[in-house]
């Protein structure tokens, strides 16, 4: 099964719209999994109109966007868990900054953070977003991935090489994960 993965849309506090390159890249997913910061509703109803979305909260997300703070499903005969991230912005500063130097992303107790909050549920993946980094890691057993950050807003722009819009296609049967960078201007 063909998974379309995504997180931090921003869409309209950050950005207009869905990038166009974003559903180039969904053509024939089968699924659509949000790691949240959707922001406003009609967000998901657009990419329902190219797949079924199970998503959850992120740390932007209007009030009125109902949407749970983490969840399992199970897709293609793997267990998926779906969370955003959540920590204090301030405590967020420090690893961001240093991330800027180093062009690697530093964050101490992610991975120990997201597998806590699955423990129970005994997932082959975690797919997580907030930090707007792709990334796909092996950690005891669980496969983490963040899809990195669907915005392309202009502060996104700025701090390229280190942070590029994109999104990821999770093929289940082999746990594959493709990044799909999202063109500028598209």
């Amino acid at each position: 099964m063909r998974v379309g993965l995504l997180a931090d849309t921003h869409v309209p506090d950050r950005q207009a719209e869905l990038p166009r390159a974003l559903f180039r890249a969904f053509d024939g997913v089968e699924h659509i999994l949000h790691a949240g910061d959707i922001t406003q509703p009609f967000v998901l109803e657009e990419l329902g109109a190219l797949a079924p979305v199970t998503a959850v909260r992120g740390d932007w997300d209007a009030a009125g966007l109902h949407l749970p703070q983490r969840l399992t499903v199970e897709l293609g005969g793997r267990r998926i868990g779906l969370i955003h991230g959540r920590r204090p912005r301030v405590a967020e500063l420090p690893p961001f900054l240093l991330s800027l130097l180093t062009r690697r992303l530093w964050t101490p107790g992610l991975d120990r953070w997201l597998l806590n909050n699955f423990r129970e549920d005994r997932v082959d993946v975690i797919v997580y977003g907030h930090l707007h980094r792709p990334r796909r890691a092996l950690v005891d057993g669980v496969w983490l991935i963040n899809p990195g950050g669907a915005w392309t807003g202009p502060f996104e722009r700025w701090i390229k090489p280190v942070v590029s819009p994109t999104v990821a296609i999770l093929e289940t049967e082999s746990l594959a994960v493709r990044f799909i960078p999202l063109s500028e201007g598209e």
